[in-house]
């Protein structure tokens, strides 16, 4: 137990540029004398987490604003767009909605697709022709990536698909505050072309630009989920009934009431 409490921090370090990759069957990190697979040491910290402190809630209506996607192209499948979702509600705790079959948007008329659509702000997903590949609004709220444009050099659908997650991901940075913070992020790098899309290590912000965004995010009108332990939730009164053995363990323990009354003991000293 003690070699996997070790490992949760290790995993948790490593999980921005881990989760990103495909796993494979070679893919095995050994904890003490086993060796598992990411998903098997995934499984064990989510239940060694879930029997210390009840898992990760959230509560409700705790978020505000949104970030909304318009996918208004036909060149990549949307279901090749929705990781983005995954990626921005796991690290980012804004709350999320992607739109497929959009009507056509431009400049002109992006920002209030994007609030029709209920978004804050959000971005666009187009085929503009040999417009720029991602043009930004950060004051207006929006971005539009032109799918036209990146796939100028006729990538593979996956090699494509790709590119877009990675453009829509740095627009999403550009309208919160987060663009270009350090040096070692594998995301927010110098591009140019679409193969400088090719080059960016990851599809996912490192620590520096989450910690900004998380703090910045407020001033672009988006509120992150409030995120904590269950056993916290329970000990600030807003935690729901638990939902499985472990949770009830906690609810239970924090709602018991006390074993004995509390004694008020005469100080002569003080006179009370």
């Amino acid at each position: 137990m003690k070699n996997i409490t070790f490992a949760i921090a290790f995993v948790a370090m490593s999980a921005a540029f881990a989760d990103t990759a495909p796993l494979s069957t070679n893919n095995l990190i050994k904890v003490g004398g086993r060796t598992l697979t990411h998903d098997q040491l995934q499984e064990k910290i989510r239940r060694h987490q879930e029997k210390r402190h009840g898992g990760i809630i959230r509560e409700a209506k705790s978020a505000r604003g949104a970030f909304v996607l318009l996918n208004a192209q036909k060149t990549v499948q949307f279901s090749a767009l929705t990781p983005v979702e995954a990626t921005i509600d796991k690290w980012l705790r804004v709350r999320t909605a992607f739109k497929d079959g959009a009507d056509p948007v431009d400049v002109g008329s992006v920002k209030q697709a994007i609030a029709s659509a209920g978004g804050t702000v959000g971005v666009a997903v187009v085929q503009a022709g040999d417009a720029p590949m991602l043009v930004t609004a950060p004051e207006d709220g929006w971005a539009i990536v032109n799918v036209d444009r990146i796939a100028s050099d006729n990538p593979t659908t996956d090699a494509l698909a790709s590119r877009v997650r990675k453009e829509i991901l740095r627009g999403f940075a550009f309208v919160t505050g987060g663009a270009y913070l350090t040096r070692a992020d594998p995301l927010m790098r110098d591009v140019k072309s679409p193969k400088d899309l090719d080059r960016l290590q990851a599809e996912q912000f490192g620590l520096e630009i989450v910690t900004h965004v998380l703090e910045s995010s407020s001033f672009y009108g988006l509120k992150p989920w409030k995120q904590t332990t269950y056993l916290k939730a329970c000990q600030e009164g807003w935690a729901p009934a638990p939902t499985n053995e472990y949770q009830k363990a906690i609810w239970d323990k924090v709602h018991a009431a006390p074993s004995a009354p509390m004694k008020i003991e005469f100080d002569p000293k003080k006179g009370r």
